[in-house]
């Protein structure tokens, strides 16, 4: 529907999708924690959280035998419904951090953002608000240890 709308007034967009790399995997626990802080969950929620992501000791199995264990330091476990919750959390300081207006609509403001799990489209009027974007996201999205995937990245301008 935007991109039916700036056809149809003439308008150029400017469109930057964002994808991480190994998302869940990268995630900074220690950084986790004081974004969880930061949004205002208790502090006995916090702990409890901390507790379920610190001395993770891990085996694979392989060919049927047990390999040696060994500590997983960063990232969120798959398959735990609280890990979706938690990384939420991430994106939404990254977001939070880019500070754009909610409301309004791409005729009106310079930029925007959709995002939607790990996938992230920047839209702007100019390639130059798109930079302005992605340079506030970049400070946090590297402290929170998420890396964008640069071959999935893609830049695109709509006439």
């Amino acid at each position: 529907m935007i991109l039916e709308r700036t056809r149809e007034y003439k308008v150029d967009i400017h469109q930057q999708y964002i994808y991480y790399k190994q998302a869940y995997d990268t995630i900074n626990r220690a950084e986790l924690g004081e974004i969880i802080k930061e949004f205002g969950i208790s502090m006995k929620l916090v702990r409890y959280v901390k507790i379920t992501l610190t001395n993770k000791n891990k085996n694979l199995k392989i060919q049927g035998k047990l390999s040696p264990s060994f500590e997983t330091m960063i990232g969120l476990r798959k398959g735990d419904s609280l890990s979706t919750l938690l990384f939420n959390q991430c994106m939404e300081k990254i977001i939070r951090n880019v500070r754009i207006k909610s409301g309004g609509t791409v005729y009106n403001r310079t930029r925007q953002y959709l995002a939607y799990a790990d996938d992230v489209v920047i839209l702007g009027r100019s390639e130059k608000y798109i930079k302005k974007t992605l340079e506030e996201m970049a400070a946090v999205t590297q402290q929170i240890g998420l890396q964008t995937n640069d071959t999935k990245t893609k830049y695109m301008v709509n006439r």
